[in-house]
């Protein structure tokens, strides 16, 4: 939670006193903050769904990501087996629906999540990419890709991806300089065709050099998600 939103609801944290302070954030930064975090288990309510999370961390969220317009993390509790969670970023609503009376809607794509018992939490897909560049170079991207809620890209290649060499021969990459980290990542604008016949035109492909502590070498992120309703059941 964003300590700038507890301060306008001082409610939320009151008369509770934080259990420890550690430091840390996002994957995608190199430095952290420090974060208060509260053992207690508060109660959410999302439209007339109760949920229970198993604690509360507090940070300066927005300074931290040096971004006051960015909305947060979100994060589905893994304790919640009962729902059907549906996201639409594109018009910005989420909404719970009781799994036991859920009807999948008609021409979903159904895609199984991928298990992964050393990294239970993360939510993981794998997903049949043919990647067509400009200059007519063809790339078959089928790979596991983790949902990152936080991120706001289509896809993003960490340093350790096998087709980096692919995109690091092109030359005609979008650079965009990190002045607080002295740094640059790049983006590539390709058509790309999901499972055989679906077509996906100037989807944006970033790659990042410089090692982090992201532990998944292919991220799916906000902006892919906008061109679906996703259903996660």
């Amino acid at each position: 939670m964003d300590s700038t939103f507890c301060c306008i609801h001082p409610e939320i944290t009151a008369n509770i006193l934080f259990n420890k302070t550690s430091k840390g954030g996002s994957a995608w930064a190199q430095e952290a903050t420090t974060t208060l975090i509260y053992d207690y288990a508060p109660k959410v309510t999302i439209g007339n769904t109760g949920l229970k999370y198993d604690n509360t961390k507090v940070a300066n969220w927005k300074n931290y990501m040096h971004n006051n317009e960015m909305d947060g993390v979100f994060s589905i509790p893994k304790n919640d087996t009962t729902h059907v969670w549906e996201l639409n970023f594109d018009h910005n609503y989420l909404e719970i629906h009781p799994a036991a009376d859920f009807n999948i809607p008609e021409n979903c794509f159904l895609i199984e999540m991928v298990k992964d018992k050393s990294r239970p939490y993360p939510i993981q897909i794998e997903l049949p990419f043919l990647v067509n560049h400009s200059n007519g170079d063809t790339l078959s991207l089928d790979r596991v890709y983790t949902f990152d809620t936080g991120m706001p890209y289509d896809i993003a290649l960490m340093h350790k991806a096998k087709e980096m060499d692919f995109f690091n021969r092109k030359d005609d990459a979008v650079w965009i300089g990190l002045d607080s980290y002295h740094a640059y990542y790049k983006y590539h604008i390709v058509n790309a065709t999901l499972f055989d016949d679906f077509v996906l035109d100037s989807l944006r492909i970033y790659t990042f050099d410089r090692p982090n502590a992201i532990k998944s070498d292919y991220l799916i992120g906000q902006n892919f998600l906008k061109r679906f309703n996703v259903f996660l059941i």
